[in-house]
């Protein structure tokens, strides 16, 4: 399962960055207002990823 795998890799991501206080954040799907956030602190952390 695609869905699953990738869960257990954020879980892991999160266990490793949990020293630097990264939490993972849950959206309502098709709500605008939730997803507007989460976009943003994804553009964030790629952004900062990619250096």
């Amino acid at each position: 399962n695609g869905a699953e795998f990738i869960a257990n890799i954020i879980k892991k991501l999160c266990s490793l960055w949990k020293p630097i206080n990264i939490k993972t954040i849950y959206g309502k799907p098709h709500l605008s207002e939730s997803q507007a956030s989460i976009k943003k602190d994804t553009y964030f952390l790629k952004d900062k990823l990619s250096k």
